[in-house]
């Protein structure tokens, strides 16, 4: 008897250590920690009440209390089995939840389990009897009844093994391993148990159950570690994309800067001027200076993506306003290139809707900047239909080219960062590798999907699904229509309007002088905000007013504000002209009050969208 009193005894004693141990560290709050902690408090609980039925049989001599005291005892220890059992389950299974309670209605499996463990419980305690109690000596294991509760462990154990087989991809080596172990050491107590029944191993054992839990898995120091580690793999792994980005970007930025420079040299180094020359190297300076204000444009992107300052800018758009852009922007990228643009548009899509048109639009740009680039003879397809359903129109997007097609081997690159894709090196394609990545990042954003479809040397479809909520239901019915309008080159002749444009870069007054000139306004210019407010307080009149951001002492935005406020003088449209091209900036100007809104360098399409809008009259 006192060596059993002993081995209770020690078992109490290192459930006291492993309690203080655990519960003065800084722990999880999951639902896995939560359930380990209710499975220690039950352990200690079981271990001590083993001293009920000892001091019951040392000191008393009545078979009810020692009956009475057994049942307790093991309510504990089936208790303990039910919450062994939900933690690994959880451990392999991962739920998204975080309330024990709540977990045990969450899904089936809980539910089942749950049932099942109370009604053990009950019949246990209620019907089971005790035919083995010996009063004259101890015995761990008193009759039948103890067989069936190791019996029942036994069942339990195999259905938690038959999750873990099941599952074994959604479980790490060390929660397998973790589990494995816990589970020897019980199989093990329960056969020295059986061996020796006057002897207290089984409590032992569920000592030795926790430790090895806590060493193996459940040691916060040892999630501490882990998250150390992958913090640190995380850090190498970043630290290698970006010496992949700055290797990828040198090359990309350097290749059409090169161009640049060369044709530039060539330019002013000729010494009879032929027109011809001229024009093509022009025309390659301007290709050249796109494409550098595409891979800076994407990488502000997906910093901004991955700062996390993206949220949804939503707002009520006029759909064919963007297709009608987007269509305009295909036909110029196309250029000279033996390319047919095929518009396709479902004239049953809503007329007005509300989203965030700034990353829809983005979003299709790329996709069709990628059709064009990887397209150098054939066609390319816009197809636009949608379905309408409780004030959402569910928007379908399908744009399909001719192109080199992508592949197999390099699908899986198609939408990670910094990847440029076989063919796009081999013929010599420029990009960053990032506008794919925010083509989807701004899409999930949204709610929608992208897939693609693709064969090599034949072509690619990609093809986005969207959902917006409808404002004005009337049909579109104008978009193809406007779409098939050719563009004549004509300009509005602007000759009794006075445009004045403010910017403080003379270089940038220089461009956009002449490019109004196209349309014969009378220009003026000033190089500061201030000056700005000096010419409408001192009764120049302009019929638009093309503002700068970024300048010193008054910035656009700030001018603006400080002309809005002034009484009794009609002020004219006033649109930003910025090189803050991120996406979402338009949206953000016309919050200020800007009338439109024209990024640098200016884009011919967009500013004589903005001439018709303000002087087709």
């Amino acid at each position: 008897m006192i060596f059993n009193e002993a081995f209770t005894y020690s078992s109490i004693a290192f459930m006291i250590i492993l309690i203080i141990i655990y519960f003065s560290k800084s722990m999880f709050n999951d639902i896995r920690t939560k359930l380990y902690k209710l499975m220690i408090v039950d352990a200690a609980l079981y271990i001590a009440t083993e001293l009920i039925p000892m001091f019951s049989l040392k000191y008393g001599n009545s078979k009810f209390l020692v009956e009475f005291s057994w049942r307790i005892h093991w309510v504990f220890g089936i208790a303990f089995l039910w919450l062994f059992f939900d933690y690994c389950i959880v451990m392999i299974k991962k739920p998204q939840i975080n309330n024990v309670f709540k977990l045990f209605t969450s899904e089936l499996v809980y539910t089942i389990s749950s049932a099942l463990f109370i009604l053990f419980e009950l019949a246990y305690f209620f019907l089971l009897k005790y035919d083995g109690l010996n009063l004259n000596d101890m015995n761990y294991l008193p009759g039948r009844t103890a067989i069936y509760v190791i019996i029942f462990t036994l069942l339990t154990i195999a259905i938690i093994l038959f999750f873990l087989f099941k599952y074994k991809d959604n479980t790490t080596s060390q929660e397998k391993r973790a589990v494995i172990i816990v589970i020897l050491i019980f199989i093990g107590s329960v056969i020295c148990q059986l061996m020796m029944k006057d002897i207290s191993i089984i409590p032992f054992g569920f000592c030795l159950f926790m430790y090895s839990l806590y060493f193996n898995y459940e040691n916060p120091d040892l999630a501490i570690i882990s998250e150390i580690s992958n913090a640190q793999g995380d850090i190498e792994k970043s630290n290698q994309t970006k010496t992949d980005f700055l290797s990828n970007m040198t090359y990309e930025i350097k290749v059409p800067m090169n161009l640049i420079s060369s044709l530039c040299d060539e330019l002013v180094n000729m010494s009879v001027f032929d027109e011809k020359l001229v024009r093509d190297d022009i025309e390659q300076i301007q290709t050249s200076g796109n494409n550098l204000l595409d891979i800076i444009n994407n990488i502000l992107d997906v910093s901004k993506i991955e700062s996390g300052k993206d949220a949804l800018q939503e707002r009520e758009y006029p759909i064919n306003d963007m297709l009608v852009n987007i269509i305009n922007i295909a036909k110029s990228k196309i250029g000279a290139k033996p390319i047919k643009l095929a518009v396709n548009i479902d004239q049953n899509i809503s007329s007005v809707l509300y989203g965030d048109s700034a990353k829809l639009y983005q979003a299709l740009i790329n996709i069709m900047g990628n059709a064009v680039k990887y397209t150098e003879v054939g066609r390319i397809t816009f197809t636009v239909t949608s379905t309408k359903s409780s004030g959402i129109e569910h928007l379908q997007f399908k744009i399909s080219d001719t192109g080199t097609g992508i592949k197999e081997e390099d699908q899986d690159k198609l939408f990670s960062k910094f990847t440029r894709l076989d063919n796009a090196v081999e013929n010599e394609i420029e990009g960053s590798g990032l506008g794919l990545v925010i083509t989807k990042q701004y899409i999930e954003s949204m709610g929608g999907k992208i897939w693609y479809e693709t064969q090599y040397r034949v072509g690619t479809t990609f093809y986005i699904d969207v959902s917006q909520k409808i404002v004005d239901s009337t049909t579109l019915g104008v978009a193809a229509a406007t779409v098939k309008t050719e563009n004549t080159g004509e300009k509005i002749d602007c000759s009794k309007y006075t445009a004045l444009i403010v910017d403080d870069n003379n270089l940038n007054i220089k461009v956009a002088k002449r490019l109004l000139e196209a349309y014969k306004f009378n220009i003026e210019s000033v190089t500061a905000g201030k000056d700005c407010v000096y010419k409408i307080k001192e009764g120049s009149v302009y019929d638009i007013i093309f503002m700068d951001h970024m300048m010193p002492e008054m910035d656009g935005i700030e001018t603006l504000h400080v002309l809005k406020k002034l009484d009794g003088y009609k002020l004219p449209p006033i649109v930003a002209l910025t090189a803050n091209a991120i996406a979402g900036m338009k949206e953000m100007y016309l919050s200020e009050g800007f009338d439109d809104y024209l990024s640098k360098p200016i884009n011919t399409n967009e500013l004589d969208r903005i001439v018709h809008k303000f002087f087709n009259k």
